[in-house]
């Protein structure tokens, strides 16, 4: 089956105009379709609205809160309440920076720290103190993050990067696969994802810019691919291996 699926595929690729396969180096489980919808991240405001006591306080709350839900953001209030983001914050300050460009510079300073880690899963989790210093930062900006889906039917979601925090601020019901430019398949977002049966791709170049919104597309995380705009014999081909 797997052998016809990727005849078909090169088959298909020969004889249309439209239809493009991004690959990605990693490997994965699923296979689905669906209309592509890009996730643009709304821009902070430059300058905080509230007090970083303050600011701290709530993210701890948030984030308890939701660890109530799921044991993943349980990692994600620890990094919130370790001492170490807020005094790297601390220390930025005091170096004349702003206190939104100290958190930038805090994050960037942690995450390098796990960047020379020689352990993939731990790598991953700098992008949980992403995840955390991007809702710092909005409740520091006194702002709010909800994405509105559009009305397909099924949401291939498609995204430079995903976090833990976009799930929560979304309906999975309606999203039936992800693909991302970044990110790893031990992170705390595959890992969220992947138990509810939603496949996802990481480390796709281009699919930001190479799929557009609205455009049909298939994720085959099995042969680590993403077809775009398929053509009738892709689309059969699918059909036949989601039907088997």
């Amino acid at each position: 089956m797997k052998l016809l699926w990727q005849n078909a595929l090169q088959h298909s690729y020969r004889n249309s105009s439209s239809m493009k396969i991004l690959t990605s180096p990693a490997k994965s489980r699923g296979l689905c379709a669906g209309n592509a919808f890009i996730l643009h991240r709304s821009k902070l405001e430059s300058t905080e609205t509230m007090d970083i006591d303050e600011s701290f306080a709530r993210l701890s709350e948030e984030l308890r809160h939701l660890a109530e839900k799921d044991s993943i953001f349980e990692a994600h209030a620890e990094i919130a309440e370790d001492p170490m983001l807020r005094e790297a914050i601390d220390a930025a300050i005091g170096t004349g920076l702003s206190v939104m460009e100290a958190t930038d510079k805090a994050c960037g300073d942690i995450c390098a720290m796990f960047d020379e880690l020689d352990d993939e899963y731990l790598q991953a989790r700098k992008d949980d103190v992403k995840d955390v210093v991007a809702r710092l930062k909005r409740i520091l900006a006194g702002e709010t993050e909800r994405m509105q889906l559009p009305d397909y039917e099924h949401i291939i979601l498609v995204a430079e990067e995903f976090y833990p925090s976009d799930l929560e601020a979304l309906d999975l019901s309606r999203i039936t696969g992800m693909v991302s430019e970044k990110g790893s398949t031990t992170s705390h977002v595959c890992i969220i994802a992947q138990t509810k049966g939603i496949p996802v791709l990481t480390g796709v170049c281009s699919c930001t810019t190479e799929i557009s919104d609205g455009e049909r597309t298939i994720i085959d995380a099995e042969n680590s691919q993403v077809i775009i705009s398929p053509d009738d014999a892709a689309e059969t081909a699918v059909q036949t291996r989601m039907e088997a």
